[in-house]
Order: structure tokens, then C-alpha cells, then sequence
């Protein structure tokens, strides 16, 4: 699982760097806010060490970051 997690957070990380780097690759407003919401978890996890009451939790070796994505689309 935390390999799955490095593999999700690297990925959220190119497409915010992608955004910021590359005009063709803009992001529109409602995914901006999904991805910046999303690195929040991960900081969370980094600060405190541990996933216990995190969306992170439910990661699991099969989760992809258009998992992760899709269900921040419906958190939000």
C-alpha cells in the first residue's frame, strides 16, 4: 500500500506540476481544487504518520490516482 500511495501522490504531484509549467496542460477550476484538496491528505499523513481517520486509508495496491480523483469528485 504505501508503494500505491508514493505511485498516487508522484502522479497528483506531475499533473499540479504539469498545470503550473505547461499552458496546454491547464487544469480547469473544479480539478485544480480536487488535486489541492487531495495533497492535503497526503500532508496529513506526512505531519502525522498515520492514515487512521484519512481518505488515504482506503487505498489499497488496486487503487489508482483516477480513484483517488473520482472520489474526491464527490467529497467536493
Amino acid at each position: 500500500m504505501r508503494a500505491n500511495l508514493h505511485v498516487i501522490g508522484t502522479s497528483v504531484l506531475g499533473r499540479l506540476h504539469a498545470h503550473l509549467t505547461d499552458a496546454s496542460r491547464r487544469l480547469d477550476d473544479d480539478e485544480l481544487t480536487r488535486l489541492c484538496f487531495g495533497t492535503g491528505f497526503f500532508e496529513a499523513v506526512y505531519r502525522n504518520g498515520f492514515l487512521s481517520r484519512n481518505l488515504l486509508a482506503q487505498v489499497d495496491e488496486h487503487t489508482t490516482p483516477v480513484d483517488v480523483t473520482a472520489l474526491l469528485r464527490i467529497l467536493l
